[in-house]
């Protein structure tokens, strides 16, 4: 099947989904990001984890054998681990998305899809069913939290910078889903019912409130 056929059933999909959720009297309000300022607003969202994490390794495993080491990450042939590392981390990232969605899913893994935006070159996981904001929100921050945060306290505690230059990398590559994070942050205190279902076709999702 073609992906504009792909992307056509997806919009029909998530059409028929604010139907239903509007007749049961949901609120739809929109939730997305272009991918362009996601892009942008990673290097923003990522900030606090950095301040907290570099300080960290640099006071507990500071001299000049670290810096050493941190310039031998970039050196042959060690940058084609760390390449390799990077490449790798992208595909995984995505299928923690789907993987965290799917265990609130009823169809489960049919209801999770993977693919890219080749126009902008980037990856996407798109999970099919309205979820619980505390559900979605799992399966957003899945990466960021094992990839990014889990890895680079496993560089802190073992004093390797290749995990913690990894770890690192790995925050800074969920910052859009960060972004996404921060933009649902609102509607935490919102005492009202809420759904959250991601769109088929934009960075972000469709936020449904209980009137």
């Amino acid at each position: 099947m073609k992906r504009s056929e792909i992307l056509q059933k997806r919009k029909e999909h998530h059409q028929e989904i604010c139907e239903a959720l509007t007749d049961q009297d949901y609120t739809p309000e929109d939730a997305t990001v272009s991918v362009v300022k996601a892009n942008v607003m990673a290097f923003v969202t990522t900030i606090p984890f950095l301040i907290v994490l570099i300080p960290i390794f640099m006071l507990l495993h500071s001299g000049e054998a670290k810096g050493q080491e941190f310039m031998q990450v970039f050196t042959f042939p060690r940058s084609l681990w760390m390449l390799a590392g990077m490449f790798l981390s992208v595909p995984i990232h995505e299928f923690l998305h789907g993987f965290g969605w799917h265990f609130f899913c009823q169809n489960q893994w049919k209801s999770i899809q993977f693919g890219v935006m080749w126009e902008v070159l980037t990856p996407y996981c798109y999970c099919g069913e309205a979820l619980n904001l505390s559900q979605y929100y799992i399966g957003l921050l899945m990466p960021c939290m094992i990839l990014g945060v889990v890895i680079s306290l496993i560089g802190i505690i073992t004093g390797s910078m290749f995990w913690f230059v990894t770890g690192i990398y790995n925050i800074i590559l969920a910052g859009g889903d960060l972004t996404i994070g921060c933009i649902l942050f609102k509607y935490i205190r919102n005492k009202s019912e809420k759904k959250i279902l991601d769109h088929p076709s934009e960075c972000g999702c469709t936020a449904f409130l209980k009137k």
